[in-house]
C-alpha cells in the first residue's frame, strides 16, 4: 500500500463530486454541498494542528494563475461550518467521485477522480487523511449551475512543531491501529510541504496547484523544499518542472548520502529515459529496468529493498536459468537480465513512489535580500547627510544675510 504516491493530472473530462441541493450546518456531506460555494481554489486546513496555518495562510495569494483562493481558517467558522466540519467535508468529497466513463473496450465502467493511478476511496480514507494530512487544496468550479470538485491536492507538513501535533499521545490512542499512521509515526522531520496525493481531470489544473505549493513553501520561512514520492512513470513529468534526486535540507535526515555525484549521475539517466505512460511499462523497458534498479540500490526509495529481495536472490539472479514454462510446452531461459527485469516486476520495485525534491533556493534570495537592505540603508544614511549639510547651508546663509542688514 503506498502512503504517499502523487498520480499526475488528466485531460479527460468527466463528472466528479457535485450537489445541487444544499446541505444544513451541523450535518456533514461533500464540501460542495455548501450554498452558494464560489468557485476557484479552497484552502482547507486540519484543525488539528493549527502551526500549519501559522506557517502558511500569510503567503497564500488571494488570486492565483486567474483563479481566486478561499482560506479557511480552521479556527473560524464558514458560511455555518466550523472547523473540524469543513475538513471533514473536504475528505468526504475527494473519496465521493465515482462517476461513469467509456472504457478502452467501449464498455461502461464506475470509476472515480484518481482512475487508474489510485484507488481513492481507499488512499483518501478518512481517518488515514484525519491522522496524517495537514492542508486540502480542492478546484470548484460550476458546470450546467452545479458545483463539482474537478481536482485535488493533499499536503502534509514535516515541520518539526506540526509532527509533534499531529502525533500526541491522544492521537496515537485513536490512530495507532491504522498501518498509514503507524508508517506516519516513522517520518523524521524536514523543513518541507510533502505533496501526498494529486489528482485532477481538467489539463493544467494539477500543475496549477503544485505550483501553489511551492509558492507558499517559497515565500515562507519555515520551509526550504516542496517534497513528493513520484510513481515511476510520473518521474520524468516532474523533472520536467524541477524535482530532482537529492539530500534532504534536514543535514540530519538519515537517507542522505554522503556522495552527491550519486544524485547528479540519477538525475542525468532521468533525462535520458524513454517517456512511459504506466508503471507497467517500466518492467518491459530495459531502460527503466536499469533505472529502478539503480535508485533502489543507493536507497533513494520509499521502501526497504533488502526485505524484499534477499543475498540470496540477488546472487541467484545474476546466473541464468532454465525453466519450463506449461503454456508454451518447452524449456525457457531467462538471462540474468531477465531476471532482473522479472524480480524487478514481481516485487514491485517504485509501488511506494520515489524521493524527489524541489529545493528552493533561499540562500540567494536572502543574500539579495541583505544587499537591497544594505544599499536602502546606505541610500538613507546618504540622504540624512545631505539633508543636515543643506540645512547648514541654509542656516549659514540666513545667519551673513541677518549680518549685512546690520
Amino acid at each position: 500500500m503506498s502512503y504517499s504516491s502523487s498520480s499526475t493530472s488528466s485531460s479527460t473530462s468527466s463528472s466528479t463530486s457535485s450537489s445541487t441541493s444544499s446541505s444544513m450546518p451541523g450535518l456533514t456531506g461533500n464540501f460542495t454541498d455548501i450554498d452558494n460555494l464560489p468557485v476557484g481554489i479552497h484552502v482547507i486546513y486540519n484543525p488539528h494542528a493549527i502551526s500549519t496555518y501559522n506557517y502558511t495562510h500569510k503567503n497564500i495569494p488571494t488570486k492565483f494563475n486567474e483563479f481566486s483562493v478561499k482560506v479557511h481558517d480552521p479556527r473560524k467558522k464558514y458560511k455555518g461550518y466550523d472547523g473540524e466540519e469543513l475538513w471533514e467535508m473536504a475528505t468526504e468529497t475527494m473519496t465521493n467521485t465515482m462517476h461513469t466513463i467509456i472504457d478502452e473496450d467501449g464498455d461502461e465502467i464506475e470509476v472515480d477522480t484518481c482512475y487508474p493511478a489510485i484507488d481513492a476511496a481507499d488512499f483518501f480514507d478518512h481517518d488515514k487523511v484525519d491522522s496524517t494530512t495537514n492542508i486540502i487544496f480542492l478546484y470548484i468550479k460550476k458546470i450546467d449551475d452545479e458545483t463539482k470538485m474537478k481536482g485535488f491536492l493533499l499536503c502534509r507538513d514535516l515541520h518539526h512543531k506540526t509532527l509533534k501535533k499531529m502525533r500526541t499521545k491522544s492521537r496515537i490512542d485513536e490512530y495507532g491501529d491504522i498501518g498509514d499512521f503507524k508508517d506516519y509515526m516513522k517520518f523524521q522531520q524536514e523543513p518541507c510541504l510533502y505533496i501526498e496525493g494529486l489528482c485532477a481531470k481538467e489539463r493544467g489544473i494539477g500543475r496549477m496547484l503544485m505550483q501553489l505549493v511551492e509558492k507558499i513553501a517559497d515565500k515562507s520561512k519555515e520551509y526550504k523544499a516542496v517534497k513528493l514520492a513520484a510513481l515511476t512513470y510520473v518521474v520524468k513529468y516532474y523533472y520536467k518542472f524541477g524535482y530532482r534526486f537529492a539530500n534532504s535540507p534536514n543535514k540530519s535526515f538519515e537517507k542522505n548520502i554522503q556522495d552527491e555525484t550519486i544524485f547528479q549521475q540519477i538525475n542525468q539517466d532521468v533525462e535520458n529515459l524513454p517517456l512511459i505512460k504506466t508503471d507497467e511499462e517500466s518492467f518491459k523497458k530495459k531502460e527503466w529496468v536499469k533505472f529502478i534498479n539503480s535508485i533502489q540500490h543507493h536507497k533513494l526509495l520509499n521502501t526497504n529493498y533488502d526485505k524484499r529481495i534477499t543475498s540470496k536472490q540477488k546472487k541467484r539472479m545474476k546466473r541464468r536459468v532454465t525453466f519450463y514454462d506449461p503454456e508454451k510446452d518447452k524449456f525457457i531461459t531467462r538471462s540474468p537480465s531477465n531476471r532482473v527485469q522479472y524480480a524487478t516486476e514481481s516485487h514491485d520495485l517504485g509501488g511506494d513512489g520515489w524521493y524527489m525534491y524541489k529545493l528552493l533556493n533561499k540562500e540567494t534570495k536572502t543574500s539579495k535580500t541583505k544587499k537591497t537592505k544594505t544599499k536602502k540603508a546606505k541610500s538613507s544614511k546618504s540622504t540624512k547627510k545631505n539633508q543636515r549639510k543643506s540645512k547648514k547651508s541654509r542656516n549659514q546663509r540666513k545667519k551673513s544675510r541677518n549680518q549685512r542688514k546690520k
